[in-house]
Parts: structure tokens; sequence; C-alpha cells
């Protein structure tokens, strides 16, 4: 499980539970179990302040870490083990630097699959703003030495860097937690503040 329910900071009627299982002899890269809607409602049931449950499933190697250095980092720095072995015991300390980097990975064709959605969701809206909120930290990264995925910090501690762009990842943090439905307008603001960055990398 990661994220601020594993933390032990969640917010009611906010937070997501989030969770991910490593499995052997999986081929996908990243997918959906077809059983969470299932998991979902029982674990809504029992958990009434949570908002939303994601449950994914990724291939897991003898040599995880070097084969999936970014998912190795979130078990080791974000995660808590609810089942199975405990691999965060088995994966080196990290330090904020190039091998922290995540969403700035994956950036540009996040950014583009967002742009080419004919219709989005609340969802679709929320990531896409966590997304950049948490890319724009990962520029700074290094240069600050900390580490952070809450998405004010990341917001605050980007536009001190940044001040010219301030007011845009401003609005993407408002975007966050008010979604809205002018779509048109958000679109616009991704693909600003997103080639941006995407030229920054």
């Amino acid at each position: 499980m990661r994220g601020s329910v594993a933390r032990g900071n969640s917010v009611d009627d906010f937070s997501d539970i989030d969770i991910f299982a490593l499995i052997y002899d999986w081929e996908e890269r990243w997918k959906m179990a077809e059983w969470q809607p299932d998991l979902q409602k029982e674990l809504q049931t029992e958990f009434p302040f949570v908002r939303e449950v994601e449950i994914m499933m990724t291939p897991y190697f003898e040599d995880f870490s070097q084969k999936n250095p970014g998912l190795a980092m979130i078990v080791k720095t974000q995660s808590l083990c609810i089942f199975g072995n405990d691999l965060s015991k088995t994966i080196p300390p990290f330090l904020p630097n190039e091998k922290m980097i995540l969403h700035l990975t994956w950036l540009e064709e996040d950014v583009n699959d967002f742009l080419q959605k004919e219709k989005t969701t609340t969802r679709d809206c929320q990531e896409v703003t966590k997304i950049l909120i948490r890319s724009g930290f990962e520029l700074v990264m290094e240069k600050e030495k900390k580490f952070t995925t809450d998405l004010y910090f990341c917001y605050h501690i980007f536009s001190k860097y940044f001040p010219e762009k301030e007011d845009e990842m401003r609005e993407m943090l408002h975007l966050y937690l008010n979604p809205m439905e002018e779509e048109l307008y958000l679109k616009k603001l991704v693909r600003s503040l997103g080639n941006w960055m995407v030229e920054k990398i």
C-alpha cells in the first residue's frame, strides 16, 4: 500500500487506498486488477472515509531494483507491505537525486495522452494535475536536497526556483483540489506548463 493511508496521514473523504501487487511471471507493465470493483466496495464499506480504491499489478523480477528502479523507489520510500515479503528491506537507501525521478520519466507521454482525450473525467483531471505538480518538484529535487510527495510542498518548492511559473503551478494545485468541468481551460494549462517542463528535462 502506498500514499497517505500508508503514511498514516489520510484525509477523510479525500484520501484513496492505493494498492499494488508485484507478481511473478506477469507480462503487463502496470495493469488494473479486474477484481478491483468488488474489493473497492468491500473496503469502502469497512473504511468509509476512503474516497476510492486502486489496485494495480506489475511484474516482479529477481533483479527488481535494476529493472524497475522507479517502483523500487516507491516500495522503499513511501509504501507499507500488507501481504507477502517486505521487499523494502532488500532495497538500498535512496538519496534525492535522479534515481528518485518518477513522474518526469513519463511526463511527455502523460501530457499527450491527456490532451488527446476526447472527454475527460474528474479522475483524469486530478491525475494529470498531480503528475504535473510532482514533476515540477522533481525538476528541482536535487538542488533542494529533499524529497516529498505532498502536493503543497511540491508546489511551494518548485515556485521557489521558478517564480515566473508560480501562478500556473498554483492553479494546478487548485484544480487538483477543486476539479472543474472547464475541460478546454485545463487542457490549455496542461499544454502550456507540461510542454515547458518537458523542455526543461
